[in-house]
């Protein structure tokens, strides 16, 4: 490893970082680097050179040329009278700055001792905060190893040495220690690399969400550029690429550096998984299938559509063999519809294995048979063990707990939170033993985002909406213990919450009549998102409003009461919007359904004009265009947005954009003719969704604002980490 100016060059890694951000290089221009790198102060000949970066082809002298071109402009060299590679005419190149050998950090003897405690077999469950791992700190050249993986394995070996020289070898230990997020950073999304030498994970820094990658044998982790947003982080099979979901899109990112590579579009990721052959796996919400892509890009195709009673798919995960995958059916309502299913890529297969609403994977028990091995799930807020035989597709045993505190992430929207857990099959598990790292919570700010005040009688709570007299508030709440969402209304303090639907199925997305009498909203409860309507001010039924084998959201109603406008889920232009007349034969008819992905839409007071989203440029922006008729469409975000809300005097336009901030429009006109201002920013605030819509209300003057914005209880709560997790299984619980 070595160091130069801002710059660490990781031979082993083969990474290259600038004050902790790795910086992208081409494989060839990083084999440059270290070449001239790792002989500072020497003329390196072309033909060494040539040589060196191309053994086997006969490559111009024009592709080194061009090779020290990028390492020039990505280094700065010249800038500020910096200087690194030098060129010698007609002979070759030297790089001239300054070199620090920086020798890899080692787990050394005595040093291990307070970074790493085995425990007997039995003691399966790690203390919380027992053994804190330094966080990132880009200064310090030497740093206290937290050499995870490297420093049990070292363990180990010490251990089994003592085992040899009494001649009585002992079972596997237990070993524990706690990883601390990034400075300034809390954890989200996490996934351990296959070879167990990685973690990919999200973190959030104040409003910003991005993907991040750290070393288990470094003690330094670095946030990927061009990520803002990522969530459910998953590996390639040779642990060289992670695939992420962020704007709209599912991307894949190299280990050893790149920019993200866009694969297709995933409107709101629920999960990925990757085998041999390049083909991956995902889920999307609201999206009631897995669907397939090529590892290179493409079009997706779907796999595997929920059976009936099933309204969402999620987190697949491939099986040993790469053909058949885990994943998660949500139901309903309907019994024995959910749960942890086993798919396979022909379609054929659908078999439920668990009856347990989490998220699954499959680890091997034996290297030597990783046909074999463990289910591990969440159950009852802890993480459990199954045995299991992926050939036969049974278990065995009883499940046991593996740890009594599992915490949970945000998914991409209230009506899914997945369990924070990963692990390999070289026996590393990690996970989150806090399970009020984060929730959702409801708070007024105002235009600067200042506190005002905290509905501290509602948690866990999706996207807001004032009645139109802003005297009452109906927001959807889930219920962890039974993992239901409901409908809730409260006075605008919160001080006074109330149930407003009852129904087994989830209950989401409520919006107001235009006389504040009646709401509508999706329900579960009939096996599809269909809409429903109910009088706020009595005990009635729950009527059905709209009844579709597609999926449904309600996104907005008329001012004049005649439309209520709703987002559709369509099995070939996935997402569209959609207007429902409210009186008259009452027939819906698509007001945009093209290939790109539409959302958010919301009328502006007058009803002439829509404010919606769309990836139709390639990124989720936010548009205006008229309504009944098309006509005058113009983009409103500049570098990416969602969530679009209108001020009651049609004045002032406000979004989401996706560095984190709510922005704010001036807008005239608003008849036949709309003028559009430059957007400016109001405040920061992370969302607690990111694509169900708009997860904040503003008052009708514009100057307060209702939040529904993750809230971080804990932000530098370690995560827990074991090596050899299995040595804490009691004999009935072993696969047999």
């Amino acid at each position: 490893m070595y160091e130069f100016g801002e710059f660490r060059l990781d031979e082993a890694e083969r990474l290259l970082s600038r004050r902790g951000v790795t910086v992208p290089l081409t494989p060839k221009a990083f084999d440059l680097l270290l070449a001239l790198v790792d002989q500072p102060g020497r003329l390196l000949d072309k033909e060494t050179l040539l040589s060196t970066l191309w053994p086997d082809s006969f490559v111009e002298e024009n592709n080194l040329a061009d090779n020290i071109f990028k390492l020039r402009r990505v280094l700065g060299d010249g800038e500020n009278g910096r200087r690194f590679i030098e060129t010698v005419p007609k002979r070759g190149y030297r790089f001239v700055a300054d070199v620090r050998a920086v020798a890899p950090l080692t787990a050394q003897g005595p040093e291990l001792a307070p970074q790493v405690v085995a425990e007997p077999p039995r003691q399966a469950e790690a203390r919380e905060g027992q053994v804190p791992l330094p966080a990132t700190n880009t200064r310090r050249l030497v740093t206290v190893p937290w050499l995870v993986a490297a420093a049990m394995t070292l363990l180990v070996v010490a251990l089994w040495i003592g085992q040899i020289r009494r001649g009585t070898p002992d079972p596997p230990r237990l070993l524990k220690a706690s990883l601390l997020p990034p400075e300034d950073a809390s954890f989200g999304d996490i996934a351990l690399s296959p070879d167990g030498k990685w973690l990919a994970f999200t973190a959030a820094t104040g409003s910003r969400v991005q993907l991040w990658l750290r070393s288990l044998a470094h003690d330094k982790a670095i946030p990927v550029e061009s990520t803002d947003g990522a969530s459910h982080p998953f590996w390639s099979p040779d642990s060289r690429v992670v695939g992420f979901f962020a704007s709209g899109k599912l991307k894949k990112v190299e280990l050893g550096g790149g920019l993200p590579v866009p694969l297709c579009r995933a409107s709101a990721g629920t999960g990925g998984t990757w085998n041999r052959e390049g083909v991956i796996l995902f889920t999307v919400l609201g999206v009631p299938q897995i669907l397939r892509v090529s590892a290179s890009g493409g079009t997706p195709e779907v796999v595997l559509h929920a059976d009936p009673g099933q309204t969402d798919l999620h987190e697949p995960f491939f099986l040993p063999d790469g053909r058949r995958f885990l994943y998660l059916a949500i139901s309903g309502g309907k019994k024995n519809a959910g749960g942890i299913h086993v798919g396979s890529l022909d379609g054929k297969l659908r078999q439920r294995v668990l009856d347990h609403d989490s998220n699954a994977i499959f680890v091997a028990g034996d290297p030597n048979d990783r046909h074999r091995g463990y289910l591990l799930f969440g159950r009852e807020g802890g993480l459990m063990a199954l045995a299991f035989d992926s050939d036969g597709l049974h278990t065995s045993g009883e499940a046991e707990p593996i740890a009594a505190r599992l915490g949970t992430v945000q998914g991409a929207n209230l009506s899914y939170r997945r369990r924070n857990f990963t692990a390999a099959d070289n026996g590393l598990l990690i996970y989150d033993p806090h399970i009020d790292r984060q929730r959702s919570q409801l708070l007024w700010v105002d235009r600067h985002g200042t506190p005002l005040h905290v509905l501290a009688q509602l948690d866990n709570v999706g996207v807001p909406v004032l009645s139109p007299d802003e005297s009452r508030i109906v927001v959807a709440r889930k219920d962890l213990a039974t993992n239901n969402n409901d409908l809730w209304l409260t006075d605008p303090l919160g001080d006074n919450p109330a149930k407003f639907t009852f129904d087994p199925g989830s209950d989401l997305l409520g919006i107001w009549s235009p006389d504040g009498q009646r709401i509508v909203w999706t329900s579960t409860r009939n096996g599809s998102f269909d809409l429903y309507e109910k009088e706020v001010s009595s005990q009635g039924t729950d009527t059905p409003l709209l009844r579709s084998e597609q999926p449904k959201f309600p996104l907005d109603w008329s001012r004049d009461g005649r439309f209520l406008l709703y987002r559709q889920i369509g099995p070939q232009t996935n997402h569209d919007i959609f207007v429902l007349p409210t009186s008259g034969q009452r027939k819906p008819s698509p007001y945009l359904q093209t290939a790109a992905m539409e959302n958010g839409g919301a009328f502006s007071p007058n009803a002439n004009w829509i404010a919606y989203s769309s990836d139709e440029s390639g990124l989720v922006e936010v548009y205006v265009e008229s309504f009944p008729t098309h006509g005058g469409k113009r983009q409103i975000s500049l570098a990416g947005g969602s969530g679009p809300r209108w001020r009651a005097d049609g004045k002032e336009l406000y979004y989401y954009s996706f560095d984190g901030t709510l922005m704010a429009v001036s807008v005239a006109g608003g008849g036949a003719s709309l003028t559009t201002g430059t957007p400016t920013v109001l405040f920061p605030f992370r969302p607690a969704s990111a694509t169900s819509g708009p997860t904040y209300a503003v008052t009708r003057n514009g100057e307060r604002f209702l939040l529904s914005a993750i809230v971080e209880t804990d932000p530098k709560a370690p995560l827990s980490i074991v090596q050899n997790w299995t040595a804490g299984l009691s004999t009935t619980a072993r696969y047999r």
